[in-house]
């Protein structure tokens, strides 16, 4: 797509029924089981702008997510026992200096629908990234990231999260 590497584009989903089985008291020696719609529809990018610098990222939207990170990891709402839905994704851009560093900024989304949730539930979950990966020698890359990240509730107050991390990645 107007530049000298190839643009890959995809488009994915997927279709599955969870079976849930719901205890109808704590004490109770049988439950009721409920099958419970899974389905997404997803769509990826990977842009190269110039030779060194590449966007990328994966939008996604769909009902009871959990089992695949959405829905800030919740799938069903256990009060009503109807399936939640959620839209999201992320996006980074990249640019390679040269052989040895790489260094990233990015952001994402995952947004539940609200009339989904009840009170207390995880209603938004966003992040925003940067980290820098340096090739120690040709198969060990060595890592250094910083995130932020907000989750909002329903109801109740949002909670953020600051974390530094470090990473050895070896590719074979």
């Amino acid at each position: 797509l107007l530049t000298a590497k190839p643009t890959d584009v995809g488009v994915s989903g997927h279709y599955g029924k969870e079976e849930i089985d719901w205890k109808r008291r704590p004490s109770a020696q049988y439950s009721e089981q409920q099958r419970v719609k899974s389905w997404s529809i997803n769509g990826d990018f990977d842009l190269p702008l110039t030779a060194k610098m590449v966007v990328k990222g994966e939008v996604f939207t769909g009902y009871n997510l959990d089992d695949y990170f959405g829905g800030v990891l919740q799938g069903v709402n256990p009060a009503t026992r109807e399936a939640i839905k959620s839209v999201g994704g992320w996006m980074q851009l990249s640019y390679k200096q040269d052989d040895k560093w790489n260094y990233r900024l990015g952001f994402g989304i995952d947004d539940p629908r609200e009339k989904d949730l009840a009170n207390g539930m995880r209603s938004r979950n966003a992040f925003y990234f940067g980290n820098i990966i340096y090739s120690l020698i040709p198969p060990v890359d060595i890592g250094l990231e910083y995130s932020y990240w907000e989750t909002d509730h329903k109801g109740i107050s949002s909670g953020t999260d600051n974390r530094i991390q470090t990473s050895v990645i070896y590719k074979w």
